[in-house]
């Protein structure tokens, strides 16, 4: 159960990760109703709606704790929340960056603001209350009020100090702008943000008409614009703020200033935050990107490529136009952009670095701020692996091979793993190529190729292709292994289930019953590949209306799976949900509910993967019990549905 405590923690952490600009407003909400309708931490519950990220959450709670202890203040804490999150580093690196020292006190923030309005009173008392000296000092006052939070004082000193600066210096002049950029900021912090919106195009209409459209301080005007335009959920014109801001740090700065770099960040993140897809980038475009081959030599390494079917990095390598070791980071940056990890712009950064300093990739990423172990997942680092151990494959047998097929194939199955169809079709293919002509076209090798590019065709919906290929492997291996290999069945199950996709029910139906025919044969009725086969002929069986077959076919299903599984496994479920089906298609109701009633039982019992069945299984159910009149029990049905739905966790 919630203490009140624990209610006032949370609402802390909350508007922390919403000041600092992690947590949209909108989303607090959700993340509440969630904590207390699960009884789980609101970090917990924001860390599941992937809302936040574990990172961030690890920062928010030290931040926490150190604001309890009375070691920082409000805005220290939201300031090194931000950098941590955009630069993706620990809490207490990004309080050194922000020239923090946690052993401040609340005592010592007294004592400044103390100062400050002393130094204001005796320079009022010298000069008068709107002389410009005053300006500067109430600025500075503000800003001491404004990072314990008190925000009425703040905005009433910025406002004094913007009456004055317009006064003395008129309407467009710089300092103006900086006082209105602080208001802005101000308004930002308390969510106002139509009136932060304002004050920044008021900030970005001074700088242009005093700096001219080039200058690097309109790139931190269109920052705070992007800022503001994804608070108030307008998506398009925030990013086109974060890419504009970019564009002038790069053109005026240099793509390796920690400004330009940074802006790189800010707009990684947003396209995280926005779900944005990952870009697609040649090896060969990075490393012209990053000045390390000239455009010239990878147009005439992409001919070589096309001569003699070897991937592009390798033919960069052989043809001298870059050394291993620069081709490794290439590769890396390769990966990591395809992954959506990295953007473009700092991985050719990252590039140049490396290649121009002679270091790692990973120390180049660093370099920029960019911390490698928290960009680089477990998924990338065995793609990688897998690349590497292909490229010194090739460099040490040759690019025909057949040691590099099969690699090949190990590398393309590990993108299919991480839904890379694009990256693997290509390895596919030549690893195909190769085998065939190192071992012949009726080989088992070629075989094994030829199902695994069936099967990538299969998953991209290219059944056409698929189901060509799959008819070649099937013909290999009937021809090496015979007709009644267990290999064989496999190759007749993928056909079958094209067939389905297909909408060719008498085929599959034919080709499933050659499946489990050979199955039974060599693994006995109630070996588990078994079990696969009988339940594509169970659907087919189904969807035919051959009601009879289907069910002898699921009741033979469920027994097998009991005796394997156990009585209560949520694999069970849909088997149940199917034989209820069929019942209520008979108009066999209390064998339908039986069915319905034991689903659910295991679904309830199974946890967060079994809830998320339950709403489809009521509402059948709901149905069933309508059917025979009987209301007040479907609309209860009903009732606990919609509440699942909305995200209700069952009683």
């Amino acid at each position: 159960m919630e203490t009140a405590g624990n209610i006032t923690d949370r609402r802390r952490i909350g508007e922390l990760l919403i000041d600092a600009g992690i947590l949209r407003p909108e989303e607090l909400p959700i993340g509440l109703e969630q904590a207390r309708d699960r009884s789980l931490r609101l970090g917990e519950v924001l860390v599941m709606l992937r809302y936040v990220s574990a990172e961030d959450m690890e920062s928010v709670l030290l931040a926490q704790s150190m604001l309890e202890d009375g070691v920082l203040s409000p805005q220290e804490a939201v300031d090194a929340l931000r950098i941590a999150s955009s630069h993706r580093i620990t809490f207490d690196k990004a309080l050194s960056q922000v020239e923090v020292s946690p052993q401040e006190t609340k005592e010592d923030a007294l004592a400044v603001i103390c100062a400050l309005s002393a130094d204001l009173a005796t320079a009022e008392s010298r000069h008068g209350p709107d002389d410009r000296e005053i300006a500067p000092l109430c600025l500075k006052l503000g800003d001491a009020h404004l990072s314990e939070k008190q925000f009425a004082k703040a905005e009433k000193l910025y406002r004094r100090a913007l009456q004055i600066c317009e006064r003395s210096w008129g309407a467009k002049h710089l300092k103006v702008a900086e006082c209105l950029a602080k208001l802005a900021n101000l308004h930002f912090l308390q969510q106002q943000f139509a009136e932060a919106a304002a004050l920044g195009w008021r900030v970005l209409e001074i700088h242009q008409s005093v700096r001219g459209a080039d200058h690097p301080d309109l790139a931190k005007c269109h920052r705070f614009l992007a800022r503001v335009n994804e608070a108030q959920g307008n998506f398009k014109e925030a990013e086109q703020f974060y890419l504009s801001a970019l564009k002038l740090e790069e053109r005026l700065l240099g793509p390796d200033h920690p400004d330009h770099t940074d802006s790189l960040r800010q707009l990684a993140a947003f396209w995280k935050r926005q779900g944005k897809k990952p870009e697609r980038k040649r090896i060969g475009d990075l490393l012209v990107d990053a000045g390390i081959v000239p455009a010239s030599d990878l147009k005439e390494a992409i001919q070589y490529t096309q001569l003699t079917n070897i991937p592009l990095g390798q033919a960069l390598v052989k043809l001298n136009m870059v050394t291993e070791e620069e081709l490794r980071p290439a590769l890396q940056a390769q990966l990591l952009v395809g992954d959506g990890v990295l953007p473009v712009q700092l991985a050719v950064a990252a590039l140049r670095s490396s290649a121009s300093k002679k270091i790692s990739f990973e120390d180049a990423l660093a370099d920029l701020g960019w911390e490698p172990d928290k960009c680089t997942t477990a998924e990338l680092k065995t793609l990688l692996a897998a690349a590497e151990e292909l490229m010194t494959a090739e460099l040490a047998l040759g690019a025909e091979h057949a040691g590099v097929a099969v690699l090949s194939l190990k590398l393309g199955d590990s993108y299919v793993l991480n839904k890379r169809y694009s990256e693997a079709e290509p390895l596919f293919k030549r690893a195909i190529g190769i085998l065939e002509t190192f071992f012949g076209p009726k080989d088992l090798e070629v075989a094994s190729g030829l199902f695994k590019l069936g099967n990538l065709y299969s998953l991209q919906n290219k059944l056409l292709d698929a189901e060509r290929l799959h008819w070649r492997a099937l013909e290999i291996k009937q021809q090496c292994l015979g007709q009644h290999h267990i290999d064989v069945a496999d190759s007749l199950d993928h056909l079958a289930q094209i067939q389905v996709k297909q909408n060719n029910p008498e085929q599959a139906e034919r080709l499933f019953q050659s499946a489990l025919s050979i199955k039974e044969t060599v693994l006995g009725r109630s070996h588990p590949r078994v079990l696969e086969s009988l339940e594509g002929l169970c659907e087919i069986y189904f969807s035919e209306h051959k009601l009879t077959e289907a069910e002898a076919g699921l009741l033979r299903l469920l027994k097998v799976k009991q005796k394997c599984v156990g009585s209560m496994h949520l694999a069970l479920a849909p088997i149940l949900e199917k034989l209820a089906d069929i019942y209520v298609l008979r108009a066999e109701y209390s064998k339908a509910e039986t069915q319905f009633e034991l689903a659910l039982e295991i679904c309830q019992s199974a946890g967060q993967e079994g809830w998320a069945l339950m709403p489809d299984l009521l509402e059948k159910y709901a149905l069933l019990l309508r059917a025979q009149k009987r209301v007040g029990e479907a609309e209860s049905l009903e009732t606990r549905s919609q509440l699942l739905r909305r995200g209700f966790t069952p009683s």
